[in-house]
C-alpha cells in the first residue's frame, strides 16, 4: 500500500531514506525534505512522495518533485520528477509496483536524473526514455576569449521586462533565484532565453551545473558570454547535461553524471532540471 507522505509521517520518510542511502547524513534528507515540502505547499504540489507499507511495515519511499512549465500554448505543462526512491531488499519485488503507481499520471511529463545502474534498467520497462547520455564539461578561461558564433547579451533578471516571459517562466525563476541559483537570460534583439545554475565542484573546481534551458543550441551560440559572466562570479567550468553526439566549443564528453531519463513530449534539446533534487535536495 503506498502513503502519500506528509507531516504525520515525515520522520518515517527520513528514516527510510537515511537506510536506503547510508552515504548521506541524516540532516541531508531532513534539510532536502523540508525545502522539497515548503515548494509543493507553496505552488500546490501535492504530496512530496509516497511511502510503501506491507504489514503495518515501511518498506520503501521514493520522492515525487511536481511542478509546472509555461508551454507554447500559453497553458502549462505539469513535470513530476521521481526521485531517491528505495524499497528493502525484502520486498523489492513491489518496487515496479510502486514506481507504476507513481508514473500514473497521464497529463504529466515524468523524468528521472540521477537513477542507479540498476533503476536504468528498470526505466526502459517503465516506459522512460534516455534524454541525456552525460554531460559536457567546458573549462571557462579556454572559451571566454573566444567569438561567440551568435552573440548575445547576458543579462540579470532585473533586466528583463515582465512582458518577455511567461508568467510560469517568471515563477520558475524567480523560486530559483531564492533557492540560491544563479538565474539569467540571453538577450538577442527583444528575445530573452532564461539559463538556471546551480553551483558545485568538479575536479575540485568551482563550477556552474545548468540545470534549466530551453534550448542548448541558443547557449552553445553564447557559449564565450556565458563564461566571462561565470568566471567574473569565480567560477571555472561549466557543466551541461548532453548527449554523446553533442558538441560545445573546448568541451569534453564525462559519464561522470548519470544518464538522465524522460518520459512525455521533452524536447531533446532542452535541459529541464528545475525542482529536481539537484536543487531541492542539493545533490
Amino acid at each position: 500500500m503506498l502513503v502519500p507522505i506528509d507531516e504525520t509521517n515525515m520522520e518515517r520518510a527520513h528514516a527510510l531514506l537515511a537506510r536506503g542511502f547510508p552515504s548521506r547524513q541524516p540532516a541531508f534528507w531532513v534539510e532536502g525534505l523540508k525545502r522539497q515540502a515548503e515548494h509543493h505547499a507553496r505552488r500546490d504540489g501535492g504530496a512530496i512522495g509516497q511511502l510503501l507499507r506491507v504489514g503495518g511495515d515501511d518498506v520503501g519511499v521514493i520522492l515525487t518533485m511536481r511542478s509546472w512549465r509555461a508551454d507554447a500554448g500559453g497553458g502549462r505543462r505539469k513535470i513530476v520528477n521521481l526521485s531517491s526512491w528505495y524499497v528493502d531488499e525484502a520486498h523489492r519485488w513491489l518496487a515496479p509496483r510502486m514506481l507504476k503507481s507513481v508514473l500514473n499520471e497521464p497529463d504529466a511529463i515524468h523524468t528521472d536524473l540521477t537513477p542507479s545502474e540498476s533503476v536504468e534498467q528498470l526505466n526502459g520497462r517503465l516506459g522512460l526514455m534516455p534524454w541525456n547520455d552525460g554531460v559536457l564539461l567546458v573549462f571557462l578561461p579556454a572559451v571566454a576569449w573566444r567569438r561567440d558564433e551568435r552573440p548575445a547579451e547576458v543579462v540579470g533578471l532585473d533586466a528583463v521586462p515582465r512582458e518577455r516571459l511567461p508568467a510560469a517562466t517568471w515563477t520558475m525563476l524567480e523560486d530559483h533565484l531564492a533557492l540560491g541559483c544563479i538565474c539569467i537570460a540571453l538577450r538577442r534583439g527583444e528575445a530573452y532565453r532564461p539559463l538556471i545554475f546551480t553551483r558545485t565542484r568538479r575536479k575540485g573546481l568551482p563550477t556552474a551545473r545548468l540545470i534549466y534551458a530551453d534550448s542548448k543550441g541558443e547557449l552553445a551560440g553564447a557559449v564565450a558570454a556565458v563564461s566571462r559572466f561565470l568566471l567574473a562570479r569565480a567560477i571555472l567550468m561549466l557543466e551541461v547535461p548532453a548527449r554523446r553526439d553533442e558538441r560545445l566549443p573546448a568541451a569534453w564528453f564525462s559519464e561522470g553524471m548519470r544518464p538522465t531519463f524522460a518520459r512525455g513530449a521533452i524536447d531533446p534539446d532542452s535541459v529541464d532540471h528545475a525542482y529536481s533534487e539537484l536543487v531541492l535536495l542539493q545533490y
